[in-house]
């Protein structure tokens, strides 16, 4: 089909048991007044009324919507890869069929494509919070820092801006440039070839089954990772969109709200390194690399903050996984990650399941030194997230008492998060000199450039420097 017959986006939606939320998604893009895109809807196995509402939307707007009903078992990752494939725009978008978009948002995306024809354009997200759900903040963006550098400057900015989520829908890209991970296939750089030994081993089935089912090797909750490194070195060029176009819906049956420690034994930790391990595998380092530090430097504090859930059959499997994939691990001085480097002298020092035991408890070791003079201190842990609340349960387990947490989201203030209240940090200057002294706070995120701002911010409040640690 040639460019000038293709509509300028097709826009894939992708629906699981979404009933309640998938009306308003496919509403909030027909009316837009921007009318030159097609809609990919794919239906991945929904049991509820998600089938009937989408067939109706399918049948009144048939010059809009292209609809498929994918057979069950729900395969994760499934309708992405056959939107790639049956896309006939120009460019291409993902909305989750949960999410929607902001008005304007068709009109804004098409003047910026058409204005400057990049690669990827890229925006920002705001916030629609279900009541008793926990609020996710995208980071604060300086467009002129993307739209007005070169690409390989507008990436390291992206690469090292704290809080910068790499969910996908943020991200509509040229045709040439979308990745086809679950069918193998790439039309990257028009790259033919792919990795042999990795195509090889997945063909074999040599991962571990327990990996696989709590692991999904091409677009599962962590493959947006491998989405995103291939996108960024692959496009050449970026616009960034001025206003927030799409409209992130914090759901309260989320995982985030559940306690962690039912997710042992889920992979929340394993699931992280088993990602680095994909990211280190590829022997194409060096163009663009600034995101794959981001990722394995995020990626690995996830790790670290969390590997004490896992079970002792997590880490035999993880094992095994590392040592097929033991040679490839040679690319890791390449990412500037102390934490990773860390973690493979303990495997090659000790043996691939001995190591990542003797890591976890080392990590252990590490907060209870830490927080070695805070028994008889309120403690808080600052901020929220997986690391703040991993930490949190840490600490309980170990006997020691948590207070509370501390966040700097305003919508999280007063909030009872995981049984404990969480404030906004600005309460610390009511305290007296006393109670500061009495005050200690334990900063754990995933973002290592963001802990030393949020130190100074403490500091700046009278929090003695002794009764902050940074984990």
């Amino acid at each position: 089909m040639q460019d000038a017959k293709r509509p300028l986006l097709s826009i894939f939606v992708s629906v699981y048991n979404l009933e309640s939320y998938i009306e308003q998604c496919l509403d909030s893009i027909l009316q837009q007044p921007f009318q030159d895109y097609e809609i990919l809807l794919f239906d991945n196995g929904s049991v509820d009324r998600s089938i009937e509402i989408c067939e109706g939307y399918a049948q009144r707007h048939p010059d809009k919507i292209r609809y498929y009903k994918l057979p069950r078992p729900t395969v994760v990752g499934r309708p992405h890869a056959l939107a790639g494939n049956r896309m006939r725009g120009r460019y291409f978008m993902q909305v989750d069929g949960d999410d929607y978009l902001a008005p304007g948002a068709l009109q804004q995306i098409s003047n910026a494509i058409l204005e400057k024809q990049p690669d990827i354009v890229a925006g920002s997200f705001i916030s629609d919070v279900e009541p008793n759900a926990i609020n996710r903040n995208d980071a604060v963006f300086e467009p002129e820092k993307i739209n007005d550098v070169s690409y390989e400057e507008a990436v390291a900015y992206l690469s090292e801006l704290p809080q910068f989520h790499i969910a996908p829908w943020r991200y509509i890209l040229k045709r040439h440039i979308i990745p086809k991970f679950a069918t193998g296939k790439s039309r990257l750089h028009r790259k033919k070839r792919i990795n042999k030994k990795w195509q090889i081993l997945r063909n074999k089935n040599d991962i571990p089954p327990y990996c696989k089912k709590h692991y999904n090797w091409n677009l599962g909750a962590h493959g947006e990772a491998k989405l995103i490194v291939t996108i960024f070195e692959s496009g050449q060029s970026i616009c960034f969109l001025e206003k927030p176009f799409y409209i992130y819906r914090q759901r309260a049956g989320s995982i985030s709200v559940s306690p962690l420690s039912m997710r042992s034994g889920h992979f929340l930790a394993g699931s992280r390194l088993l990602t680095i391990l994909w990211i280190v595998e590829r022997d194409q380092w060096v163009k663009h690399s600034a995101f794959r530090n981001k990722i394995c430097i995020e990626f690995m504090e996830l790790y670290r903050q969390l590997c004490f859930l896992n079970t002792t059959l997590e880490e035999e499997q993880m094992a095994e996984v590392i040592q097929i994939y033991k040679k490839p691990l040679r690319y890791l001085k390449n990412c500037d990650t102390a934490e990773l480097h860390a973690l493979c002298e303990q495997i090659q020092l000790l043996g691939a399941a001995d190591g990542l035991a003797a890591y976890r408890e080392q990590q252990t070791e590490k907060l209870m030194a830490g927080c070695k003079g805070f028994s008889s201190k309120s403690i808080y842990i600052f901020p929220t997230g997986l690391c703040g609340e991993a930490t949190a349960e840490l600490l309980t387990t170990q006997g020691i008492s948590v207070s509370g947490f501390l966040d700097n989201d305003p919508s999280k203030d007063g909030l009872t998060i995981r049984g404990r209240m969480c404030s906004v940090p600005k309460k610390l200057q009511g305290y007296s000199d006393r109670d500061k002294r009495n005050t200690a706070v334990v900063i754990a995120t995933s973002y290592p450039r963001l802990s030393p701002v949020l130190r100074h911010q403490l500091l700046e409040m009278g929090i003695p420097e002794e009764n902050i640690f940074i984990r």
